[in-house]
Formats: C-alpha cells, sequence, structure tokens
C-alpha cells in the first residue's frame, strides 16, 4: 500500500470539513432522508470526497455500486485505479 492507497482510506474514513485539508474527507451521512435517489447521492458524495485524488490524477474511480441494504442502511462498494502503480484495488462499507 503507498501513499495514494493511504490517502484514499483516509478520505473515505475522515468525517468532511474536519482536517486542515479545506473540502477534504467523506459527507456520506449528510442526506437526512434515504429516498429513491441514495445511489446518485452517494456516488455524487464518493466523486467528492476523493475529488482531490481524481483531480490531480492520482486515481480513477470504477465500478461504484450503492445497495439500500435494510431500512436505514446503505452499503457502498467501489474500486479505484491507483494511477501510480496500475493497481485496481476494491473498497467497500457500509452506512448506519
Amino acid at each position: 500500500m503507498n501513499a495514494i492507497d493511504q490517502a484514499v482510506l483516509l478520505a473515505v474514513n475522515t468525517q468532511f470539513n474536519s482536517s486542515a485539508q479545506s473540502s477534504f474527507g467523506e459527507n456520506f451521512l449528510s442526506p437526512k432522508l434515504i429516498t429513491s435517489n441514495v445511489s446518485a447521492q452517494m456516488t455524487s458524495l464518493l466523486n467528492q470526497c476523493l475529488s482531490y485524488l481524481i483531480t490531480n490524477k492520482q486515481i480513477t474511480l470504477q465500478n461504484v455500486s450503492v445497495v439500500n441494504n435494510q431500512v436505514g442502511q446503505v452499503s457502498i462498494q467501489f474500486s479505484y485505479i491507483n494511477n501510480t502503480t496500475g493497481q485496481t484495488t476494491p473498497v467497500s462499507f457500509i452506512l448506519p
């Protein structure tokens, strides 16, 4: 795992705007209701979360999947290409 892979994990595990870098981190709990467009909302928030890495061409986001598992629970799975190594890495997590 290199610095880019660590930055992805840090971005999805850091609360939005809680670090020294502005607009850094995840904001997945900002939607107050899970509606029919939850997939689009979470995909947009994921892009926002990783925007620094995407904009600087450090990663390429792929295969985003958002599933409403249970009432109030959302599963997010995605993969990304680390553009420095060419390696594809899967990531998944569940939101409460």
